[in-house]
């Protein structure tokens, strides 16, 4: 190879280097860690409240057991139990609200099982139906897919 065809690649090579430094870094999404609860004001839905539910093509039914705090944060467990198997659980902590314009009732995982999530994925944020049904009953969305729970004393946790 000649000197120039040499030292046209070196320069375009060093060309594509710096025009490639120019361009901005992708935005990091925010970590669950640097989120923060918004008190939701509304003292019906804030409480222990603790429920069973089914799910097609599970065998066993779920407990699950929910503590909306006034600050705005949760704690959410489900555990699935099955006939002669030992049960699983899974135990989530995050943010609650409450969308006054349609009464749905929206859970924000930001930690599961202990390891903090994606704050971008969907699959951590819970949309349901909510009707506070008299003193001390709550439905959770609707149908077949809907299921009630009962106001809990404060002090109750599901056990493991």
């Amino acid at each position: 190879m000649s000197g120039m065809k040499i030292r046209s690649l070196l320069l375009g090579s060093i060309a594509a280097l710096l025009v490639g430094g120019c361009a901005q870094a992708p935005k990091q999404a925010k970590h669950t860690s640097e989120m923060n609860c918004v008190p939701p004001g509304n003292a019906a839905l804030e409480g222990n409240w603790l429920g069973d539910r089914k799910q097609a093509g599970v065998a066993g039914s779920f407990q699950v057991w929910m503590h909306l705090r006034p600050d705005g944060s949760m704690t959410y467990a489900e555990r699935l139990q099955r006939q002669g198997k030992p049960s699983q659980s899974l135990r989530e902590t995050g943010c609650w609200q409450h969308d006054a314009g349609n009464g749905d009732l929206i859970l924000r995982t930001l930690k599961s099982n202990g390891a903090w999530v994606e704050a971008d994925d969907p699959i951590y944020v819970n949309r349901y139906s909510s009707v506070v049904q008299g003193s001390g009953q709550l439905r959770l969305g609707s149908g077949q897919s809907g299921f009630s729970l009962k106001r809990m004393p404060d002090d109750y946790r599901l056990p493991f």
